[in-house]
């Protein structure tokens, strides 16, 4: 079970990309540093740039915002398959590309 506090990447190894173009995805769970709140540096970290945040999202009676990159499409970053085929619209928008943070709402300082 995941404390309260936890957040969930959804972190993708762009240089590990099939013939698909399907980059490597793993999920960690990350807890913040201070232990209360996650700060703007470790957020940054998670995410590989600055940060944008990109919506919000119910998952098991839990609220998160979604953190991404906010140059994620300048940068030519992979789509994060593993996220966009569990949460993404199947419309073809908000295919979220690089990593993508999940943070429990109130918890992004």
């Amino acid at each position: 079970m995941m404390k309260k506090t936890t957040a969930i990447l959804y972190k993708l190894d762009k240089d590990t990309i099939d013939a698909q173009g399907i980059a490597k995805l793993t999920i960690e769970h990350l807890e913040p540093k201070n232990g209360k709140t996650y700060e703007l540096k470790e957020t940054q970290k998670a995410v590989g740039g600055f940060i944008e945040i990109a919506g919000s999202i119910s998952i098991d009676n839990k609220n998160y915002i979604i953190v991404v990159d906010e140059e994620g499409l300048m940068k030519n970053l992979p789509v994060n398959h593993g996220f966009w085929w569990s949460y993404g619209d199947k419309n073809g928008k908000n295919k979220y590309v690089g990593n993508v943070l999940l943070i429990p709402e109130g918890m992004l300082e």
